[in-house]
């Protein structure tokens, strides 16, 4: 079942949402699919190849999404695009506690340990107070 499109922050401005290294964006639109529709979405990364495969990405959700709530009833229904920011997981280019959630998705396999340390530390800065940090990878021998 859908996220209920009455969900919103403390003081009621929609959700704001970041993902860090969102590579073709397929992880956002499964974010997407589960939040309120109102719920500003935002994703980074370095490869602007990566980035033009999620903006596609994103755009082909919002071409099943709408169809899907045309269908039952919602006709019409406004849902914006998210937004594609082409920057360092380590040097984000946005204000302090700017996103109630930061997800990061396994990145952390792929970049040297000290930069780890700086994606954490700038996913901290951008979080709000009291919201909520999401990083999941998995571990690579060899």
């Amino acid at each position: 079942e859908y996220a209920n499109d009455s969900t919103t922050t403390m003081d009621e401005s929609p959700l704001k949402v970041l993902e860090v290294g969102c590579g073709t964006g397929r992880f956002l639109t499964f974010v997407r699919d589960n939040l309120p529709l109102d719920s500003e979405c935002t994703a980074v990364d370095l490869s602007p190849f990566y980035l033009n495969n999620a903006r596609d990405n994103d755009k082909n959700w919002m071409s099943i999404r709408k169809r899907m709530e045309a269908s039952n009833g919602s006709e019409g229904i406004k849902i914006d695009p998210a937004t594609f920011v082409q920057a360092k997981g380590e040097d984000l280019p946005f204000e302090n506690e700017e996103f109630d959630v930061v997800v990061c998705m396994y990145v952390y396999h792929e970049v040297p340990r000290d930069i780890r340390a700086q994606i954490s530390s700038e996913m901290e800065r951008v979080t709000k107070k009291g919201g909520m940090v999401i990083l999941t990878d998995s571990m690579q021998k060899g």
